[in-house]
């Protein structure tokens, strides 16, 4: 069988002639994660970017930061340079639009043994090129039409978590497809105590369903928590999410995935893919239930320093709008249009 090289490259397209190329072996990894966002976009903007720093993994990639106002979640990919068998962009960075289902449809026609070749041609910059290479030399030429969409513009306020949970993935995707058969909701709560220390308890809402409830601990197999409250310092989290903006995730296949966990802030959902790169849900608290679950909490902790508390409640305030005002703008654009 053959190997790929750099002259099969220069076989199937004129390198000096386009906007950026990249190379890829890992289609298995490709497959997953695109097969994952098109449950959740429609159209996005994916985004190529030169690395900076040739040290630094997360230096350049391909990159996508989107909004979905269905769930008012942010979502953000990144697929790292060093995944790249070869990776070439001429200028800074090169944004396109695509039909993320077209998209996804176009990688799955390629074998896990391929090699995939993306281009942009200069000549034809309305159209994404895609060359699939198998060993045995076979190979296929396939073409997407872009889109001209605005790119969304996300940033997110830097915050310190309560606490992080690292947790295999399997366990946390059979209790989220478990559960929604019983309820639409789930609510997620860290509780370190001393009656109930260093404990995550994954439940239904709403207990007369009759739902389950899983209860978990760093002495749990497949478990690691992670906690940044100080010592002797009692913490109550329960934010409470919509299990439909969770179970289209559960396509991925990583052993672990990891919760970031922080009262009334938006849970912070990261399938870490290793040397590919990372897929990442940021996916705000429902709002029907906030108002109770901050009630609650009132009950259940004592509140020392007020004003503290409310400079962190105006903080929170933020955060907890920042997905709401991405969908507003959103709304505002016009639809998006073939190049």
């Amino acid at each position: 069988m053959d190997e790929f090289n750099q002259e099969h490259i220069n076989n199937y397209i004129a390198t000096e002639n386009t906007h950026f190329r990249c190379v890829l072996r890992k289609v298995s990894e490709l497959k997953e994660m695109f097969e994952t966002l098109k449950e959740a976009l429609k159209n996005t903007t994916i985004k190529f970017i030169k690395p900076s720093d040739p040290d630094n993994p997360d230096s350049g990639g391909m990159t996508i930061n989107a909004f979905d106002k269905r769930t008012r979640a942010l979502i953000k990919s990144k697929t790292y340079c060093m995944a790249f068998e070869d990776y070439y962009i001429e200028d800074n960075e090169y944004s396109i639009g695509v039909d993320i289902k077209k998209f996804a449809t176009k990688i799955k026609q390629a074998s896990n043994n391929d090699t995939i070749i993306m281009y942009l041609d200069k000549d034809k910059t309305d159209e994404l090129y895609f060359v699939f290479w198998n060993p045995s030399g076979f190979h296929d030429k396939q073409k997407l039409k872009l889109m001209n969409i605005p790119e969304d513009v996300i940033t997110i306020p830097e915050s310190q978590f309560d606490c992080m949970l690292n947790i295999k993935s399997e366990i946390f995707h059979q209790y989220i497809k478990n559960s929604s058969s019983s309820t639409d909701k789930i609510a997620i709560s860290f509780i370190d105590t001393k009656e109930r220390p260093n404990t995550i308890i994954f439940s239904d809402p709403k207990p007369y369903n009759g739902g389950s409830e899983r209860v978990l601990s760093d002495k749990t197999e497949g478990v690691t928590i992670t906690k940044t409250n100080k010592k002797d310092t009692e913490i109550i989290i329960r934010n409470v999410y919509k299990i439909k903006n969770l179970i289209i995730f559960c396509k991925m296949k990583t052993p672990y995935v990891s919760l970031f966990l922080t009262s009334k802030y938006p849970l912070i959902v990261n399938y870490n893919m290793e040397e590919f790169g990372y897929l990442v849900l940021i996916l705000p608290p429902d709002p029907s239930d906030v108002d109770k679950i901050a009630d609650d909490d009132e009950d259940d902790i004592d509140k020392d320093d007020e004003d503290e508390d409310e400079d962190e409640d105006d903080e929170v305030e933020g955060i907890k709008n920042l997905c709401i005002e991405e969908e507003e703008e959103e709304e505002e654009e016009d639809e998006e249009e073939y190049v």
